[in-house]
């Protein structure tokens, strides 16, 4: 393929670059870590509860993924990392707050 280096320490740089990239010139050509975790949770709940759940390989990937999944949605901003400040809307679907960290 050209333009890959041939060199694996140089091919592994190279794709540690694309999730730590922050470049706005390159940014089509790079995913930040927030995005992969993202993608990582979703796939995730979509195994966890699709009609293929009890595939051997879909239940082994839920059961692998889960204390990973876990660990990264404890370590995520939640509503209570926040004090409110003011609550300006309410509505059928929720609230609507003004927070401060």
């Amino acid at each position: 393929m050209a333009g890959v280096p041939r060199d694996v320490d140089d091919r592994i740089c190279l794709m540690e670059s694309q999730f730590h990239s922050r470049s706005s010139a390159d940014n089509t050509n790079s995913f930040s870590v927030e995005a992969l975790q993202d993608a990582l949770i979703v796939l995730y709940e979509e195994c966890r509860t699709s009609s293929y759940k009890k595939e051997s390989t879909v239940e082994e990937f839920v059961k692998t993924a889960k204390p990973v999944v876990d660990h990264i949605t404890s370590l995520r901003l939640s509503a209570e990392d926040f004090d409110t400040l003011e609550v300006i809307g309410r509505g059928a679907f929720g609230e609507v707050k003004v927070l401060i960290l």
